[in-house]
Protein backbone atom coordinates (compact mmCIF):
# COMPACT_ATOMS: atom_id res chain seq x y z
CA UNK A 1 0.00 0.00 0.00
CA UNK A 2 3.20 2.63 0.89
CA UNK A 3 4.63 1.40 -2.60
CA UNK A 4 1.36 2.55 -4.67
CA UNK A 5 0.91 5.43 -2.52
CA UNK A 6 4.43 6.60 -3.18
CA UNK A 7 3.56 6.15 -6.91
CA UNK A 8 0.35 8.04 -7.06
CA UNK A 9 2.18 10.96 -5.05
CA UNK A 10 5.07 10.99 -7.58
CA UNK A 11 2.48 10.93 -10.26
CA UNK A 12 0.47 14.35 -8.46
CA UNK A 13 4.26 16.01 -8.46
CA UNK A 14 4.88 15.19 -11.89
CA UNK A 15 1.42 16.95 -13.39
CA UNK A 16 2.26 19.80 -11.03
CA UNK A 17 5.80 19.62 -12.46
CA UNK A 18 3.47 19.93 -16.16
CA UNK A 19 1.57 22.98 -15.02
CA UNK A 20 4.28 24.50 -13.73
CA UNK A 21 6.30 24.31 -16.82
CA UNK A 22 3.36 24.96 -19.04
CA UNK A 23 4.41 28.59 -19.74
CA UNK A 24 7.84 27.86 -21.77
CA UNK A 25 5.80 25.53 -23.56
CA UNK A 26 2.80 27.37 -24.56
CA UNK A 27 3.49 29.61 -27.69
CA UNK A 28 0.41 29.56 -29.11
CA UNK A 29 -2.28 28.18 -31.82
CA UNK A 30 -1.03 24.26 -32.29
CA UNK A 31 -1.50 23.69 -36.52
CA UNK A 32 0.81 21.08 -37.93
CA UNK A 33 1.82 20.65 -41.76
CA UNK A 34 0.58 17.15 -42.77
CA UNK A 35 3.27 15.00 -42.53
CA UNK A 36 5.46 16.63 -39.89
CA UNK A 37 7.38 15.45 -37.04
CA UNK A 38 9.94 16.15 -34.46
CA UNK A 39 12.69 13.44 -32.80
CA UNK A 40 14.23 14.90 -29.33
CA UNK A 41 16.16 11.94 -27.44
CA UNK A 42 15.17 11.76 -23.87
CA UNK A 43 17.73 10.85 -20.50
CA UNK A 44 17.07 10.66 -17.31
CA UNK A 45 19.01 12.46 -14.62
CA UNK A 46 22.53 9.88 -14.18
CA UNK A 47 20.49 6.98 -15.41
CA UNK A 48 21.44 4.87 -18.59
CA UNK A 49 17.43 4.79 -19.67
CA UNK A 50 16.95 6.64 -22.83
CA UNK A 51 14.22 7.09 -24.61
CA UNK A 52 13.17 8.69 -28.64
CA UNK A 53 9.73 10.47 -29.02
CA UNK A 54 8.55 11.42 -32.29
CA UNK A 55 4.98 13.33 -32.50
CA UNK A 56 3.10 13.26 -35.62
CA UNK A 57 -0.01 14.81 -36.49
CA UNK A 58 -2.05 12.25 -38.94
CA UNK A 59 -4.32 13.21 -41.58
CA UNK A 60 -6.95 11.99 -39.59
CA UNK A 61 -6.25 14.71 -36.30
CA UNK A 62 -5.18 12.69 -34.06
CA UNK A 63 -1.73 12.40 -32.83
CA UNK A 64 0.92 9.55 -32.89
CA UNK A 65 3.27 9.10 -30.40
CA UNK A 66 6.38 7.00 -31.73
CA UNK A 67 8.72 5.83 -28.82
CA UNK A 68 11.98 3.50 -29.04
CA UNK A 69 13.50 3.01 -25.89
CA UNK A 70 16.11 1.10 -24.54
CA UNK A 71 16.13 -2.78 -23.84
CA UNK A 72 16.30 -1.67 -19.85
CA UNK A 73 12.94 -0.40 -20.06
CA UNK A 74 10.04 -2.25 -20.42
CA UNK A 75 6.83 -0.46 -19.80
CA UNK A 76 6.45 3.34 -19.63
CA UNK A 77 3.77 6.01 -19.13
CA UNK A 78 3.26 8.13 -22.11
CA UNK A 79 1.20 11.71 -21.31
CA UNK A 80 -0.08 13.76 -23.65
CA UNK A 81 -0.43 17.35 -22.15
CA UNK A 82 -2.71 20.60 -23.88
CA UNK A 83 -1.83 23.88 -23.25
CA UNK A 84 -3.55 27.15 -23.61
CA UNK A 85 -2.73 30.24 -24.97
CA UNK A 86 -1.29 32.05 -21.61
CA UNK A 87 0.20 28.50 -20.76
CA UNK A 88 -2.52 26.48 -18.43
CA UNK A 89 -2.41 23.25 -18.90
CA UNK A 90 -6.39 22.18 -20.12
CA UNK A 91 -6.07 18.23 -20.49
CA UNK A 92 -3.79 16.05 -19.79
CA UNK A 93 -4.36 11.97 -21.13
CA UNK A 94 -1.67 9.28 -19.85
CA UNK A 95 -1.50 5.77 -21.50
CA UNK A 96 1.20 2.79 -20.64
CA UNK A 97 2.98 1.21 -23.37
CA UNK A 98 4.47 -2.08 -23.25
CA UNK A 99 7.09 -1.74 -24.77
CA UNK A 100 8.66 -3.77 -27.71
CA UNK A 101 11.78 -3.86 -29.44
CA UNK A 102 12.22 -1.00 -32.27
CA UNK A 103 9.34 1.31 -32.39
CA UNK A 104 6.00 1.48 -30.67
CA UNK A 105 3.26 3.89 -31.06
CA UNK A 106 0.50 5.41 -28.93
CA UNK A 107 -2.60 7.23 -30.48
CA UNK A 108 -4.25 10.55 -28.83
CA UNK A 109 -7.33 12.15 -29.94
CA UNK A 110 -6.33 15.76 -30.53
CA UNK A 111 -9.34 17.33 -28.53
CA UNK A 112 -8.24 21.06 -28.98
CA UNK A 113 -7.64 22.23 -32.12
CA UNK A 114 -6.02 25.69 -30.97
CA UNK A 115 -4.01 24.05 -27.96
CA UNK A 116 -0.26 23.23 -28.04
CA UNK A 117 1.17 20.12 -26.85
CA UNK A 118 4.09 18.56 -24.83
CA UNK A 119 4.60 14.56 -24.44
CA UNK A 120 6.01 13.43 -20.87
CA UNK A 121 7.50 10.04 -20.66
CA UNK A 122 7.48 8.59 -17.07
CA UNK A 123 9.04 4.88 -16.24
CA UNK A 124 6.19 2.39 -14.81
CA UNK A 125 6.17 4.27 -11.31
CA UNK A 126 5.73 7.56 -12.75
CA UNK A 127 9.51 8.80 -11.83
CA UNK A 128 9.98 11.24 -14.93
CA UNK A 129 12.66 10.12 -17.49
CA UNK A 130 12.85 13.61 -19.76
CA UNK A 131 10.09 15.40 -21.39
CA UNK A 132 10.04 17.04 -25.12
CA UNK A 133 7.93 19.69 -26.25
CA UNK A 134 5.83 19.28 -29.41
CA UNK A 135 4.77 22.73 -29.54
CA UNK A 136 5.71 23.30 -33.38
CA UNK A 137 7.28 20.35 -35.04
CA UNK A 138 9.98 20.92 -37.79
CA UNK A 139 8.76 20.12 -41.46
CA UNK A 140 9.93 16.98 -42.84
CA UNK A 141 12.14 18.17 -46.03
CA UNK A 142 12.98 15.29 -48.22
CA UNK A 143 16.21 15.32 -50.16
CA UNK A 144 16.18 15.26 -53.70
CA UNK A 145 19.59 14.97 -55.75
CA UNK A 146 20.52 16.07 -59.10
CA UNK A 147 23.15 14.59 -60.98
CA UNK A 148 24.37 13.70 -64.44
CA UNK A 149 25.08 11.29 -66.66
CA UNK A 150 27.81 10.17 -64.65
CA UNK A 151 26.44 10.40 -61.48
CA UNK A 152 28.33 13.72 -60.42
CA UNK A 153 25.94 16.07 -58.12
CA UNK A 154 24.73 19.04 -59.65
CA UNK A 155 22.25 20.13 -56.76
CA UNK A 156 21.22 18.63 -53.80
CA UNK A 157 18.02 20.20 -52.17
CA UNK A 158 16.03 19.63 -49.02
CA UNK A 159 11.89 20.16 -50.23
CA UNK A 160 8.70 19.81 -48.53
CA UNK A 161 6.36 17.15 -49.21
CA UNK A 162 4.07 18.25 -52.38
CA UNK A 163 6.40 20.72 -53.28
CA UNK A 164 8.59 20.93 -56.65
CA UNK A 165 12.37 20.69 -56.68
CA UNK A 166 14.13 23.17 -58.44
CA UNK A 167 15.90 21.66 -61.52
CA UNK A 168 19.54 22.89 -61.88
CA UNK A 169 21.68 23.84 -65.19
CA UNK A 170 22.70 21.05 -66.68
CA UNK A 171 26.63 20.71 -68.27
CA UNK A 172 27.15 20.26 -72.14
CA UNK A 173 28.30 17.12 -72.80
CA UNK A 174 30.03 16.42 -76.42
CA UNK A 175 28.34 14.78 -78.81
CA UNK A 176 25.41 14.48 -76.74
CA UNK A 177 22.44 16.53 -76.20
CA UNK A 178 19.96 16.83 -72.93
CA UNK A 179 16.28 15.96 -73.56
CA UNK A 180 15.18 15.57 -69.79
CA UNK A 181 15.67 14.11 -66.53
CA UNK A 182 14.51 10.63 -65.70
CA UNK A 183 11.84 11.81 -63.13
CA UNK A 184 9.20 13.47 -62.01
CA UNK A 185 10.00 16.14 -59.44
CA UNK A 186 7.01 18.32 -59.02
CA UNK A 187 5.83 16.37 -56.20
CA UNK A 188 8.21 15.37 -53.69
CA UNK A 189 6.96 12.58 -51.44
CA UNK A 190 10.22 11.06 -50.77
CA UNK A 191 13.68 11.28 -51.41
CA UNK A 192 15.22 10.69 -54.63
CA UNK A 193 18.20 10.81 -57.21
CA UNK A 194 16.68 12.29 -60.76
CA UNK A 195 19.73 11.96 -63.50
CA UNK A 196 19.94 13.77 -66.64
CA UNK A 197 19.22 12.25 -69.35
CA UNK A 198 20.99 12.76 -72.68
CA UNK A 199 20.75 11.55 -76.82
CA UNK A 200 23.92 11.40 -78.81
CA UNK A 201 23.45 13.71 -81.84
CA UNK A 202 23.06 12.33 -84.75
CA UNK A 203 24.29 13.95 -88.14
CA UNK A 204 23.31 11.95 -90.87
CA UNK A 205 19.43 11.37 -90.86
CA UNK A 206 17.00 10.07 -88.23
CA UNK A 207 13.30 8.56 -88.27
CA UNK A 208 12.30 9.35 -84.29
CA UNK A 209 8.80 8.51 -82.63
CA UNK A 210 7.75 10.53 -79.93
CA UNK A 211 7.39 9.85 -76.49
CA UNK A 212 3.82 11.18 -74.75
CA UNK A 213 2.17 11.07 -71.72
CA UNK A 214 -1.57 10.27 -71.03
CA UNK A 215 -3.80 8.44 -68.79
CA UNK A 216 -5.01 5.55 -68.35
CA UNK A 217 -8.09 5.04 -70.62
CA UNK A 218 -7.69 8.08 -72.64
CA UNK A 219 -9.19 8.08 -76.27
CA UNK A 220 -7.20 9.45 -79.32
CA UNK A 221 -3.57 10.13 -77.85
CA UNK A 222 -1.30 11.38 -80.47
CA UNK A 223 2.06 9.82 -81.24
CA UNK A 224 3.79 11.67 -83.79
CA UNK A 225 6.68 9.65 -86.19
CA UNK A 226 9.27 12.64 -86.91
CA UNK A 227 12.28 13.12 -89.60
CA UNK A 228 15.67 14.79 -88.53
CA UNK A 229 18.64 15.84 -90.92
CA UNK A 230 15.83 14.68 -93.76
CA UNK A 231 18.05 13.88 -96.63
CA UNK A 232 15.19 14.15 -99.32
CA UNK A 233 13.05 11.10 -99.17
CA UNK A 234 11.29 10.04 -101.88
CA UNK A 235 10.29 6.37 -101.11
CA UNK A 236 9.50 5.13 -98.15
CA UNK A 237 7.67 2.21 -95.90
CA UNK A 238 7.42 1.59 -92.35
CA UNK A 239 6.41 -0.87 -90.51
CA UNK A 240 4.67 -0.15 -86.81
CA UNK A 241 4.89 -2.09 -83.78
CA UNK A 242 3.11 -1.40 -80.56
CA UNK A 243 1.90 -3.16 -77.12
CA UNK A 244 -0.87 -4.44 -78.64
CA UNK A 245 -2.05 -5.30 -74.92
CA UNK A 246 -2.33 -1.88 -73.67
CA UNK A 247 -2.99 0.03 -76.68
CA UNK A 248 -5.26 0.49 -80.06
CA UNK A 249 -4.33 1.92 -83.25
CA UNK A 250 -7.79 3.48 -84.21
CA UNK A 251 -6.56 6.20 -87.08
CA UNK A 252 -3.02 7.86 -88.33
CA UNK A 253 -2.85 11.03 -91.02
CA UNK A 254 0.50 12.01 -93.16
CA UNK A 255 2.50 14.27 -90.98
CA UNK A 256 2.97 17.80 -92.33
CA UNK A 257 6.77 17.42 -93.46
CA UNK A 258 6.14 15.44 -96.32
CA UNK A 259 2.05 16.29 -97.28
CA UNK A 260 2.54 18.03 -100.12
CA UNK A 261 5.40 16.16 -101.74
CA UNK A 262 4.66 12.89 -101.05
CA UNK A 263 1.24 10.16 -101.20
CA UNK A 264 0.96 8.23 -98.00
CA UNK A 265 -1.26 4.74 -98.40
CA UNK A 266 -2.56 3.53 -95.03
CA UNK A 267 -2.10 0.06 -93.95
CA UNK A 268 -5.35 -2.56 -94.87
CA UNK A 269 -5.46 -2.92 -91.00
CA UNK A 270 -4.70 -1.04 -88.18
CA UNK A 271 -2.98 -4.03 -86.09
CA UNK A 272 0.56 -4.82 -84.21
CA UNK A 273 3.22 -5.17 -87.35
CA UNK A 274 1.15 -3.04 -89.77
CA UNK A 275 2.85 -1.02 -92.87
CA UNK A 276 2.70 2.31 -94.12
CA UNK A 277 4.21 3.72 -97.17
CA UNK A 278 5.07 6.95 -99.21
CA UNK A 279 5.74 7.74 -102.60
CA UNK A 280 6.71 10.51 -104.58
CA UNK A 281 7.78 11.17 -108.13
CA UNK A 282 10.19 13.90 -107.66
CA UNK A 283 11.37 16.30 -104.42
CA UNK A 284 13.26 19.72 -104.70
CA UNK A 285 15.62 21.10 -102.54
CA UNK A 286 13.15 23.62 -100.92
CA UNK A 287 10.34 20.85 -100.19
CA UNK A 288 12.98 18.75 -97.85
CA UNK A 289 11.47 19.45 -94.72
CA UNK A 290 12.25 18.38 -90.62
CA UNK A 291 9.17 17.65 -89.16
CA UNK A 292 6.40 15.15 -88.74
CA UNK A 293 5.95 12.01 -91.50
CA UNK A 294 3.50 10.65 -89.66
CA UNK A 295 0.56 10.86 -87.02
CA UNK A 296 -0.58 7.77 -85.13
CA UNK A 297 -3.62 8.01 -82.92
CA UNK A 298 -4.18 5.63 -79.97
CA UNK A 299 -6.80 4.53 -77.40
CA UNK A 300 -5.13 3.47 -74.31
CA UNK A 301 -6.67 0.46 -72.34
CA UNK A 302 -8.27 1.27 -69.05
CA UNK A 303 -5.82 -1.20 -67.35
CA UNK A 304 -2.77 0.36 -69.01
CA UNK A 305 0.20 1.03 -66.47
CA UNK A 306 3.69 2.33 -67.31
CA UNK A 307 5.26 2.42 -70.43
CA UNK A 308 3.83 1.61 -73.50
CA UNK A 309 5.90 1.48 -76.37
CA UNK A 310 5.43 2.39 -79.73
CA UNK A 311 8.46 1.76 -82.40
CA UNK A 312 8.82 1.91 -86.33
CA UNK A 313 11.26 -0.55 -88.59
CA UNK A 314 12.26 -0.55 -92.09
CA UNK A 315 14.30 -3.11 -94.36
CA UNK A 316 17.57 -2.55 -96.15
CA UNK A 317 16.23 -0.54 -99.20
CA UNK A 318 12.61 0.41 -98.43
CA UNK A 319 14.23 4.35 -98.00
CA UNK A 320 15.11 6.03 -100.59
CA UNK A 321 16.26 9.82 -101.76
CA UNK A 322 15.27 11.68 -104.56
CA UNK A 323 18.12 9.81 -106.76
CA UNK A 324 16.47 6.42 -105.59
CA UNK A 325 19.70 5.62 -103.59
CA UNK A 326 18.93 3.41 -100.27
CA UNK A 327 19.02 5.68 -97.09
CA UNK A 328 19.44 4.38 -93.64
CA UNK A 329 17.95 6.33 -90.66
CA UNK A 330 18.93 5.76 -87.42
CA UNK A 331 15.60 5.19 -85.32
CA UNK A 332 14.30 6.46 -82.22
CA UNK A 333 12.17 4.69 -80.38
CA UNK A 334 9.06 6.13 -78.41
CA UNK A 335 5.60 4.92 -76.56
CA UNK A 336 2.91 6.21 -74.29
CA UNK A 337 3.96 6.66 -70.62
CA UNK A 338 0.24 5.70 -68.92
CA UNK A 339 -0.36 6.92 -65.41
CA UNK A 340 -3.57 6.06 -63.65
Amino acid sequence: MKKRMRCILAFLILVLMLTGSATAAATGRYKAPEKTSVSVALLAAGGSDSVTVVGNELDNGSIEVKITASASLSDINVMLAAYSDDGKMIACKTKTVKLRSGSNSVYFDKDYETASYKVFVTDSTFRPIANAAVVAPEEILYTVRFVDYKGTVLSEQRVAPGEAAAAPVVPAREGYEFVGWDKDFSDITADMTVTAQYRKVETGPVIEVATVSAKAGDKSVRVAVSVRNNPGILGMILTVHYDSRNLTLKNSSVGSAVKDVLVMTKPGAYEDGCRFTWDGIEISSDQIKDGAILVLEFNVASAAQGECPVTVSYEDGEIVDNDLISVQPAIIDGGINVSK
